[in-house]
């Protein structure tokens, strides 16, 4: 900086960090998940056995909502007087000895009820490995010890339980052979008891996949005691099922023997299976949005490099001369050019101009003015020169405390050429009033001709020859007539009178007058499909429209061989083409005016309804023709559209919605 400081900046990108962040938030949701809905007990307690949290399992359990016990002691609530001591020394080697310990012991529920239940126990620890709290996850074993009980107290009462049991349950020896099995776990298997008990083993109804399994988890029910696992057992006509094992040591006959209570879960793999995959729906769903904010930041910043980059263009742009787009000179007393900018230099293909004159570059400028600027106190000079067919006006600005003079120039070719147009409308303003005076005046002569013609023919019998020729006279004057009475129509200025038109009886007799406008060369071909729709239109426009459209086609077509076809449809306008012209859908009059001339280019298209825009020679257009035309198809609540190619001719189609009561009646 100027003070001599520097500045230094670290940027960190936390991208990764964002999406472990995110995984966190998706894990951490899921596990919320769970233990919210296990049917398992999930309890925390302080280190002071204070209850910090458990789940609605044992809400539903105990029959305490966690708003009634948080914050209290759980001996105090929960274990039974004789109970206390013990429990409460297990709890004391979960928080100092040992990570994680398991037992089983009563609680009492809010209405008196003892549940047993089965804990297994784990410190919670921070992130400096310091003990928080305890973690423990605890099954209701009320049932299962008292069934236990039951079997040991009574044989009969052991069966009975273990006939009605929803599980299916096998007794084992220490080997994995068959001792007993209820009728569910058969049932559940596939086999009868008899071909169960010829099978022998439980390792015969294992999966090839889950024998290695069976065989781990044998070896931990020796040395725990109990082992709960998922195996894979396959049933008499080889289907495979998923199972849940819950497998005991217990005595039995004065011996040790393995109580397994089996269930199938298949269905609770399939909802897993589900779970899973809507859990990589919405990993996959996040995955993409993080993607799409990702190149939308990217777009962002490329779109402020960008206006940055402008704003700092337009700042040089203001600072500079050199980069002004218009020629600016710098002259001394003499006029000898000693400072242009790349502007003027383009202006004059690229020369060097410093020391060159300012009279020899813009002769229209002489040097007694140029002189003036610097005795007579005239502050401003302005003159117009003619540069590489362009036209350009200089504004002329001397210093004389400095001894120069300031040259700024313009390009005013344009301007010129809206002079030059305008001009050239208000000549044809002229003509066309010049034209429709002659024509009143010669339909007056016409009907003192026609007149006296159907005097002539009565005084003739007929099958005289003077009769057929007076015939012909009368035919042509007539048709004279007709040329006349559309000329006079058209030049009319009744451009806010509108009403019902047949747009089919308006196209044949603009067709009839466009005929007698073009050459032989070019024929026309008229294909009016449809003569009884009407539109909402002034008649002199619409014809306005017409005579515009085909006089265009004949220039384009020029002196050569040519063809102009109109046609008049009834089309549907859809939604999307409304929306694109900006008007209402529904049934729309088409009327079609193309040639095979000369065609346009795109740039051409692009302009060709620019008012003053021709492409015709000096003299020959106005560049006011499809302008205004244009102009009524819009305020006829129309459309125009354009198709061409250059060297393969132009189709002009003009779109006019038919009239409201013709479309009820559609």
């Amino acid at each position: 900086t100027s003070d001599g400081m520097i500045y230094m900046a670290t940027i960190i990108d936390l991208t990764e960090r964002r999406q472990a962040e995110d995984a966190l938030l998706l894990q951490r949701a899921y596990t919320d998940s769970l233990v919210e809905t296990t049917q398992a007990i999930v309890l925390v307690l302080e280190l002071d056995a204070t209850i910090r949290y458990f789940n609605p399992y044992m809400e539903q359990l105990s029959g305490y909502q966690l708003e009634e016990v948080k914050g209290k002691s759980w001996f105090n609530l929960f274990i039974q007087g004789d109970d206390v001591d013990e429990v409460r020394q297990i709890f004391m080697q979960s928080i100092s000895d040992l990570p994680e310990t398991s037992h089983i012991n009563r609680i009492i529920t809010k209405n008196g009820r003892q549940r047993m239940i089965e804990w297994h126990n784990k410190t919670l620890t921070d992130l400096h490995g310091e003990i928080t709290g305890v973690l423990a996850t605890g099954m209701d074993v009320t049932d299962r010890l008292r069934d236990e009980e039951i079997l040991r107290q009574s044989e009969e009462k052991f069966r009975l339980l273990f006939e009605s049991s929803s599980d299916g349950i096998c007794v084992l020896d220490m080997k994995g052979n068959f001792i007993d099995f209820n009728r569910i776990f058969h049932e559940l298997i596939g086999y009868s008891k008899e071909e169960l008990m010829e099978l022998g083993q439980i390792s015969a109804v294992n999966s090839p996949e889950a024998a290695e399994v069976f065989i781990r988890r044998m070896s931990e029910l020796d040395r725990f005691g109990q082992a709960r696992f998922e195996s894979m057992y396959k049933k008499k006509f080889g289907t495979v099922i998923p199972v849940e094992v819950n497998a005991r040591l217990i005595h039995f006959e004065n011996r040790k023997v393995i109580l397994a209570t089996i269930r199938d879960i298949t269905a609770r793999k399939h909802l897993e299976m589900e779970l899973a995959k809507h859990r990589h729906s919405l990993e996959e769903l996040v995955n993409a949005r993080t993607y799409e904010l990702s190149k939308a930041n990217k777009q962002l910043e490329k779109e402020i490099n960008e206006r940055l980059q402008a704003e700092e263009t337009t700042r040089e742009m203001a600072m500079f001369p050199e980069n002004n787009p218009a020629p600016v000179l710098r002259m001394d007393r003499n006029g000898t050019v000693d400072m242009a900018n790349q502007a003027a230099k383009q202006l004059c293909e690229g020369k060097i101009i410093e020391g060159t004159p300012i009279f020899s570059l813009c002769p229209e400028l002489s040097r007694h003015d140029f002189e003036e600027l610097f005795h007579s106190g005239k502050k401003i000079f302005q003159f117009e020169t003619t540069q590489h067919d362009r036209n350009y006006i200089f504004s002329l600005l001397a210093d004389p405390a400095t001894g120069h003079a300031y040259s700024y120039g313009a390009d005013i070719t344009q301007i010129k050429q809206l002079e030059g147009q305008i001009r050239q409308s208000q000549k044809m303003d002229a003509v066309g009033q010049l034209a429709g005076g002659i024509a009143h005046d010669f339909n007056s002569l016409l009907g003192v001709i026609l007149g006296f013609g159907d005097m002539m023919r009565d005084d003739i019998p007929v099958g005289n020859p003077l009769r057929e020729n007076l015939e012909e006279i009368m035919i042509a004057g007539n048709r004279a007539k007709e040329l006349v009475n559309e000329l006079m129509d058209f030049s009319r200025p009744d451009k806010n009178h509108r009403q019902q038109l047949q747009l089919g009886k308006v196209v044949e007799e603009s067709v009839r007058m466009l005929r007698a406008s073009l050459p032989a060369s070019i024929n026309i071909h008229s294909s009016i499909r449809n003569t009884e729709d009407t539109v909402m239109a002034n008649g002199s426009q619409i014809r306005q429209v017409l005579m515009n459209l085909g006089i265009n086609a004949g220039d384009a077509i020029g002196n050569q061989m040519g063809e102009i076809r109109i046609e008049l449809d009834r089309v549907q306008v859809d939604d999307e083409l409304a929306a694109q012209h900006k008007v209402s859908t529904g049934p729309y009059l088409k009327l079609t005016v193309s040639d095979n001339g000369s065609g346009m280019s795109e740039g051409t298209m692009m302009r060709i309804f620019e008012p003053f825009f021709t492409t015709k020679a000096v003299g020959k257009g106005t560049g006011l023709g499809l302008a205004v035309v244009h102009g009524i198809i819009k305020g006829h609540h129309g459309f125009i559209t354009l198709d061409s190619q250059t060297g393969k001719g132009s189709s002009f189609y003009v779109y006019l919605p038919v009239a409201e009561q013709q479309q009820n009646h559609a």
